[in-house]
């Protein structure tokens, strides 16, 4: 998802991240999906060999942009510096695929979280910019293996 991207290029770059919530104090959610997810739904829509049909394929997990922003916080063993804002108007505070028509025709069923979803993008990120993560948050062979609490758990 580009969120990770940019809040991971922002906060390592000390830039501001604007997090935009409703009038009320209400956060944003999205339905971040990592790439494997979306690349088996299309595996998985080619084999079926339906010309023309539509999939719509996600996570169908709404998540806090806040929490988001939390682990990727915890990965690099930095503070992002951000800022609150309202949403714009027509934005809406919660979104998130429904995949109901891809799990009965595909049998796609997503299985990344967010939490290791993070972790395996940090990895990339941290070998293809050549950018070193905390040591406490790597071992020998990338990212510690953590169970998704125990990630949870830290990011907080």
């Amino acid at each position: 998802d580009m969120a990770y991207f940019s809040f991971t290029q922002a906060i390592l770059a000390g830039q501001q991240i604007v997090e935009y919530r409703k009038d009320d104090g209400t956060e944003l959610q999205r339905d971040f999906t990592y790439v494997s997810d979306i690349v088996n739904g299309i595996i998985a829509a080619m084999h079926l060999g339906a010309p023309l049909e539509v999939f719509n394929l996600g996570n169908t997990r709404p998540e806090r942009v806040s929490r988001l922003i939390s682990l990727l916080e915890r990965g690099l063993g930095r503070h992002a510096n951000k800022t609150l804002a309202p949403i714009s108007a027509g934005d809406v505070p919660i979104t998130y695929a429904d995949v109901s028509h891809a799990t009965e025709q595909l049998g796609y069923e997503p299985k990344v979280s967010l939490e290791h979803g993070i972790r395996q993008f940090l990895q990339w990120y941290s070998s293809y910019y050549n950018i070193p993560l905390p040591a406490a948050t790597k071992n020998r062979r990338g990212l510690r293996p953590r169970s998704d609490r125990a990630w949870l758990r830290s990011a907080r």
